[in-house]
């Protein structure tokens, strides 16, 4: 199923994605829950290690990952402190116009990086 989802921290909007094709939310919300050592998957995994970590965009998304095991632990923490939400749309262009409204509404910071 299409869609957009946003992570809130502290009530805020961090980061607005979309989600589209075969997999749709639940293969892109996987891709951002997991707890893996590989942030190339996922650019809001990435965007918190940037953010909260300090490293380059480059180290947080490389493949095979040079991220420690402590900072992946920081990322998966930060992150579990955040609230999930979604909204399923009826196809995936619909999903980029609401992702692109959402987005220029709220200027998410993660989405920034």
């Amino acid at each position: 199923m299409p869609g957009v989802y946003v992570w809130f921290h502290d009530d805020q909007p961090v980061y607005v994605g979309e989600a589209k094709g075969k997999a749709g939310l639940r293969g892109r919300l996987s891709a951002h829950l997991a707890k893996r050592n590989d942030l190339s998957r996922s650019t809001l995994r990435a965007s918190v290690a940037v953010a909260q970590l300090g490293v380059d965009r480059a180290t947080a998304r490389s493949r095979p990952s040079v991220m420690t095991e402590e900072q992946i632990e920081a990322v998966n923490a930060w992150l579990s402190t955040c609230d999930l939400g979604w909204i399923e749309c009826g196809s995936g262009v619909e999903a980029h116009e609401l992702e692109a409204l959402l987005r220029a509404a709220w200027l998410p910071p993660l989405n920034r990086i």
